[in-house]
């Protein structure tokens, strides 16, 4: 559904605050959802997904249609979760200890290591390694929908998994 701010040629134009409100309206909920599976915590991920359209409104981008649109807000609420999960902070934060533990039915030692595991992986794999990484292990998503995503091949995305999963290999050793 196109409103307000598309220009002669089609092209959406984030620079009216009122289409940037539509799209939050429509998507945010989504992209909270997305957030929160990857971090567990819905205020932060709430946090997360109104800094990305704050962000939508101050770079003031252009996209072709929708479907562009939709994937800059998917992909920088991602990386912007992968951030968080980067942290210091958040492996400080007992919260979300105690949310796996009952989540994930794990003893608070379990779930210590778990976690330090996961931000040990993040921190040793570069940018789109970790974004692949948390797309297939959070989202479970297939190696032709990451492709689409970070606009990627299949053969692209298979070979960095095997990469990914060959340093995750020499770190757990």
């Amino acid at each position: 559904m196109m409103i307000a701010a598309e220009t002669g040629s089609g092209r959406i134009d984030c620079s009216d605050s009122q289409l940037v409100k539509h799209y939050y309206q429509q998507m945010a909920r989504y992209a909270v959802h997305k957030v929160k599976a990857m971090i567990g915590r819905n205020d932060v991920a709430s946090e997360i997904v109104q800094d990305v359209f704050m962000k939508l409104w101050q770079k003031k981008p252009r996209f072709d249609h929708e479907k562009a649109l939709y994937a800059w807000i998917y992909k920088s609420s991602h990386r912007a979760a992968i951030d968080y999960l980067r942290s210091a902070k958040v492996q400080r934060e007992e919260a979300s200890m105690e949310f796996a533990s009952h989540t994930l039915d794990l003893d608070s030692r379990d779930v210590v290591l778990e976690k330090n595991l996961v931000a040990a992986c993040l921190d040793r794999l570069k940018t789109r390694e970790a974004e692949i990484f948390s797309y297939i292990i959070f989202d479970g998503m297939t190696f032709d929908e990451i492709g689409e995503v970070l606009g990627l091949s299949k053969k692209t995305i298979q070979r960095d998994w095997a990469n990914i999963k060959s340093k995750i290999e020499n770190l757990v050793r």
